[in-house]
């Protein structure tokens, strides 16, 4: 396995090569996307014991964040005891800043991972929501138009009760007062037909007896018109019943309106959880330029 610094290409982001000391499984982080990726087969290996000096390596590093190729390092002099215990101490803390960016990006990855799983619960809450409110309005729709047609079916039932009786009513009291003319005409003949005056009294008693039989027919004529006021109030009461689901149906559409505005203030809080990943992004990318900042060639 190759120890020495490489060349790497992610396939991901595709931001062109950097350069970085290979990891477990000859693999390192890409600055960009964070993934692991495989070094490049375009580009050799430079062994330990020919690595670049301290200014070419924190160069490279610089450019490699920057996003730009690194540029051919100068022929330079063998590097002497000093420079080579410069470039130890910047390799060290070149492996300790790539270890701090792989646990950035890690924990980058786990809010990414909880916004996601956040956004996917809200979005299902939000999905419920709006089923729950569809099903109360089919709900309450049905229950209006089954009333609705109930109301109609009695109403025209007890119209035609209604005016069966009338009916009924109008022809007994024509009965009626077709009976008394003639009983006052029998009366006014009384006084031309004294001869005729035993057949006056038998027929006025038998006029006197339909009468009564005319009163007892009204009579039942009007109980029949109190059982059909009866059979009017479960109406009134069904009437009394519709507004009070009307009432319910408009408490229901209150409830609905609530649960839009927790709709909208879920949308509100995505948008923010939305705008604090980016702002995340940006933060992490500003935090890689300041951890590999371009040093000033030693003189």
């Amino acid at each position: 396995m190759r120890t020495g610094v490489q060349s790497f290409a992610c396939p991901r982001c595709r931001r062109g090569e950097f350069r970085s000391l290979p990891g477990p499984g000859g693999k390192a982080f890409c600055p960009w996307c964070g993934d692991t990726v495989a070094a490049s087969s375009i580009s050799g290996s430079v062994p330990a014991d020919e690595a670049p000096s301290e200014a070419f390596s924190l160069v490279d590093i610089a450019e490699q964040i920057a996003g730009r190729a690194p540029k051919a390092p100068a022929p330079a002099a063998p590097p002497s005891p000093d420079q080579e215990a410069r470039l130890a101490d910047s390799e060290r803390r070149r492996e300790l800043a790539e270890t701090e960016l792989r646990k950035e990006q890690e924990k980058r990855q786990e809010i990414k991972k909880a916004v996601l799983e956040e956004m996917g619960r809200l979005e299902a809450e939000l999905a419920e929501a709006k089923a729950r409110i569809r099903r109360k309005d089919e709900e309450h729709g049905s229950a209006l138009e089954t009333l609705n047609l109930l109301l109609q079916a009695k109403q025209q039932e007890w119209e035609g009760e209604r005016m069966k009786l009338r009916d009924e009513v109008e022809q007994k009291e024509k009965a009626r007062r077709a009976l008394e003319v003639k009983h006052e005409e029998r009366q006014k003949s009384a006084s031309e037909l004294q001869g005729v005056l035993d057949a006056s009294r038998a027929e006025l008693a038998k006029l006197h007896a339909e009468a009564a039989a005319a009163g007892a027919e009204r009579t039942e004529l009007r109980r029949k018109l109190s059982a059909a006021d009866a059979k009017l109030q479960p109406l009134k009461d069904a009437a009394t019943q519709l507004r009070d689901l009307q009432k319910q149906l408009q408490e229901s559409r209150t409830k609905a309106a609530g649960l839009q505005t927790d709709v909208e203030k879920r949308d509100q809080r995505i948008k923010e959880l939305q705008l604090l990943i980016k702002t995340l992004g940006e933060r992490l990318n500003d935090l890689a330029d300041r951890r590999w900042p371009t040093p000033n060639p030693p003189s």
